[in-house]
């Protein structure tokens, strides 16, 4: 790139093209490396270039060049967190490929148009409107299946036709898991894998990263239909096998996925929990305090940039961290004293403050990020019960959280009716026991009959005093 720049500071026009593909390569390099900030500029200097030049020369090639540029604008986009900006960027990149595709459906307008549109689908997803993300992931897999086999004289190699393929059914699975066929996303999440296996099996220093995102993805679609089991044993291969290799190896690079898939594998050990007898609980809850805290140093650890796009997942996180320690509390309470149950229950309202924090930075229209947030506040609620809170103000809490919840299931009528219940009989059974709640403040009485007369000045005010609040209020007039 200094070489195509050096000389007079524009670069020649012969050189424009040379220097927007150096451009690209950089970016991706420094998006790898983690540094993502400066990858997002550098990919934006690309689109810029690839503009003037499909200007200059409208062609083809120039087109399907800016198209893929803007793709890699967009994803660039997601890594920092501007959802809104990589759905315009991905809309874009999609416009000019429909038509080259149309034209020549080659295998290589094909992966420009499905590597569009599964970033179309993480945008969209993400920002809330998860029917446009669904239609998206199925265009994309639509598409590869679509494709012919490959053949001897493909410019593309088998590996790489394969690659995508997971690509493309790894995308879905996800989509289809937070649209609630949570079947489908399991026989796709569990495709993707097979194939990334088989692909690792062939170039084993190859696929480290796809495959344990797919695995990841997978353990969720398991936790999703409460098979416990099966879902720790996913996010413990992703772990062992991969994403801790992964962060010795390139550290910032993939710290926001390794921080995600420890809290991942946490919630699985909960869910497992709370599965088993009360007994038999506490070597899962402890796994998963021991994870969510690695998860909770991982996000501590990340660079500011990091850290800001991936607020989402860190608030997450600190209210996982909230509920096993309720979780926790409630298993050992027999056998603890009254002030190490307060001091665990404090540490889960902290937790829960911070996460309930964290989400009020944040734009929470999509559906996912404000029933996560309910949750948070439900979690606060239940850590005010075990502190010994006033009883008013734990049935405060409980109502906020009723309230939110409610609002939600008369949006997506179901999906958050066991939450819902669930909190109604905690506040019957608040309403039941004990005495009334009282009003925060009593209103004084006034015994002697007597009307007071307001704003009457204290008679033992006198000389400077009085002179300088009489000052005051003639100003203030």
């Amino acid at each position: 790139m200094q070489h195509y720049r050096q000389g007079s500071g524009a670069p020649a026009q012969d050189h424009r093209e040379e220097l927007a593909q150096a451009l690209q390569r950089w970016s991706l390099y420094l998006a790898s490396s983690g540094l993502r900030i400066q990858a997002h500029e550098v990919a934006g200097q690309a689109v810029d270039i690839y503009h003037a030049l499909h200007q200059f020369s409208p062609s083809e090639e120039h087109e399907f060049a800016l198209a893929e540029a803007l793709k890699d604008l967009a994803d660039r986009l997601v890594d920092v967190g501007r959802f809104e900006d990589a759905d315009l960027c991905a809309r874009d990149s999609i416009r000019r490929l429909e038509p080259l595709f149309q034209r020549n459906p080659s295998r290589g307008n094909a992966f420009g148009l499905v590597k569009s549109l599964c970033t179309l689908a993480t945008a969209t997803h993400r920002i809330g409107r998860q029917r446009e993300a669904l239609q998206a992931a199925t265009e994309a897999c639509e598409l590869i299946e679509r494709l012919p086999h490959a053949q001897e004289s493909d410019e593309h190699a088998p590996d790489e036709i394969q690659g995508m393929r997971a690509f493309a059914l790894r995308g879905l699975a996800w989509q289809l898991g937070a649209s609630g066929r949570v079947d489908h996303a399991v026989a796709r999440a569990s495709e993707s894998v097979e194939i990334y296996e088989a692909l690792r099996e062939r170039c084993p220093g190859l696929w480290k990263r796809d495959i344990a995102e797919a695995l990841s993805i997978l353990g969720v679609q398991h936790a999703a239909r409460q098979e416990w089991d099966e879902s720790v044993e996913r996010h413990t291969e992703a772990l062992n096998r991969h994403y801790n290799a992964l962060e010795r190896e390139y550290r910032e690079a993939v710290r926001p996925q390794h921080a995600l898939a420890l809290g991942r594998l946490a919630e699985a050990h909960l869910g497992r929990a709370r599965a088993r007898p009360a007994e038999s609980r506490q070597e899962d809850l402890l796994e998963a305090l021991e994870h969510v805290e690695q998860a909770l140093e991982q996000y501590e650890g990340m660079r500011e940039e990091d850290r800001w796009a991936n607020r989402i997942h860190e608030a997450w996180t600190n209210c996982l961290e909230a509920e096993v320690l309720l979780a926790l509390d409630a298993t050992g309470r027999p056998q603890r004293a009254a002030p190490a149950t307060r001091q665990t229950c404090g540490r889960a309202e902290a937790a829960a403050r911070r996460a309930l924090t964290l989400y009020d930075e944040l734009d929470v229209r999509a559906w996912r990020l404000r029933f996560n947030r309910a949750r948070a506040q439900e979690v606060l609620a239940q850590s005010y019960g075990g502190r010994g809170r006033p009883r008013a103000k734990v049935l405060r809490a409980h109502e906020q959280a009723h309230y939110a919840f409610a609002r939600l299931d008369a949006e997506e009528p179901g999906r958050a009716e066991a939450e819902l219940h669930d909190i109604e009989d905690t506040i019957e059974s608040l309403r039941q026991t004990g005495p009334p709640a009282q009003a925060r403040a009593q209103t004084a009485v006034n015994r002697s009959g007597k009307r007071r007369k307001r704003h009457q000045p204290k008679p033992g005010l006198r000389g400077r005093q009085s002179r300088q609040g009489a000052a005051g209020h003639r100003r203030h007039r």
